[in-house]
């Protein structure tokens, strides 16, 4: 009976191996993991001059991958040799991670530019608590002021528009100014706080400040700060989502949790920055312990719209 269907149940096989091909790996060759891949960015270490690039069956880049590749529209996998030098790079479809390694991987070996170093303040570690709970309050209360006025411009960056005669720009500016120079002289100084030391409204302090940072890879450089905080329960998942997202829109990739906004074509009308699979939007925001988007962007009070997201307004 079994020799009845065997001719099927080999085609069948080959047919599953053929659609699912195992990716190809390096012989001899050891994979780097993210950690691996920022550490040499820390360290400005380049490529072998004798690397090369390998498709996901091992073989060399046809013309059509090696376009992607220079659109920037493929990630690829670190292998090196018993000399740790990378010398082969195998590429794929990127995934969301790869989007969150390069941006940080750009910044660490772009470093940071005169105009986005901020020189930290001389803080007395056994007042950080005060310090951060003021920074907190500060920062509610520049929050009510920046979103009385224009808030594109300040998404955008509201660093760009200092201009002349604008004192209410000016003013906010050198107050977010001088709680950066408090908080980055708590952490080069006392290290990184937790919850029990400052309280929650000090953690907010400090995760506000690095998020509203206006200096795009300045923010990059502090995003492993928020990012131990939240994995040890000092600050809120939703926190990692608002930060991971800001620096999404800063390097042109799509954000994931919809925490950005931006203005529909030249109207008043709000819609979320280009998203990253938008039908998994809610799973993906209830995961990190955030309100549905219809239920977040009708908090904010501005007028919208959810038009491409697949999700029905009323």
């Amino acid at each position: 009976m079994l020799q009845k269907y065997l001719p099927a149940i080999i085609l069948l096989a080959l047919a599953g191996c053929q659609s699912n091909p195992k990716t190809y790996e390096p012989p001899d060759l050891r994979k780097l993991d993210a950690e691996e891949v920022l550490e040499r960015a820390r360290q400005k270490r380049p490529f072998s001059p004798y690397v090369v690039f390998k498709d996901s069956l091992g073989a060399p880049l046809s013309d059509e991958y090696r376009e992607k590749l220079d659109k920037g529209q493929l990630a690829y996998d670190y292998y090196a040799d018993a000399n740790d030098e990378v010398i082969e790079l195998v590429v794929r479809t990127p995934t969301y991670e790869d989007d969150l390694l390069e941006v940080q991987q750009r910044t660490l070996m772009a470093g940071l530019r005169s105009w986005e170093q901020v020189e930290p303040k001389t803080v007395d570690c056994d007042v950080k608590r005060r310090a951060l709970r003021m920074i907190y309050k500060r920062e509610k209360e520049l929050q009510k002021i920046r979103d009385s006025v224009d808030l594109e411009r300040f998404m955008r960056g509201f660093s760009r528009i200092r201009l002349a005669g604008e004192g209410q720009f000016r003013l906010i500016d050198s107050l977010y100014e001088e709680n950066k120079q408090l908080v980055l002289g708590i952490l080069q100084k006392c290290g990184i706080p937790t919850k029990k030391e400052v309280g929650e409204q000090g953690m907010m302090g400090l995760f506000y400040t690095l998020q509203h940072m206006y200096q795009p890879r300045l923010r990059i450089m502090y995003y492993p700060v928020i990012k131990e905080c939240v994995e040890k329960g000092d600050l809120k998942k939703r926190c990692l989502a608002m930060m991971e997202d800001r620096m999404m829109r800063d390097f042109g990739k799509k954000q994931l949790y919809g925490t950005q906004l931006v203005k529909k074509d030249t109207t008043d009308v709000w819609t979320l920055y280009k998203l990253r699979d938008p039908a998994q939007l809610n799973q993906r925001r209830e995961a990190m312990g955030m309100k549905p988007i219809k239920s977040y962007l009708e908090s904010l009070d501005v007028e919208y719209t959810l038009e491409g997201l697949g999700i029905e307004e009323e």
